[in-house]
């Protein structure tokens, strides 16, 4: 995240190419868009990463035994809150980006 940040950006997407593959659920794709997104790079990539991480919650949150709650379940609505804002807060950045005309890389 800090080599994005600090404009390294191929150094950047192997370090989250490499997060992924280590943990590809809905929160690290939702940190992975979101980093992506505030270092203003392969925006259409993190809109793909925000838009995965919410199917992922919607898939697990059909997913609850309310006759058997785990203490997993009861951290979804945070989880789903997260993903959805993430996912706002990228997709806002990429139409942004498409709006001002530059390239969406």
């Amino acid at each position: 995240m800090v080599q994005l940040r600090s404009r390294k950006t191929t150094e950047g997407m192997q370090t989250m190419h490499k997060a992924l593959k280590l943990d590809s659920g809905a929160e690290m794709l939702n940190d992975v868009a979101y980093e992506m997104a505030e270092a203003d790079t392969n925006l259409e990539e993190a809109l793909d990463y925000s838009r995965r991480s919410i199917k992922e919650v919607e898939e697990r949150s059909q997913r609850v035994d309310f006759q058997n709650i785990q203490q997993a379940d009861l951290q979804l609505p945070l989880t789903i809150i997260i993903v959805l804002t993430g996912t706002h807060w990228v997709g806002s950045t990429s139409r942004l980006v498409i709006w001002r005309g530059r390239k969406v890389t």
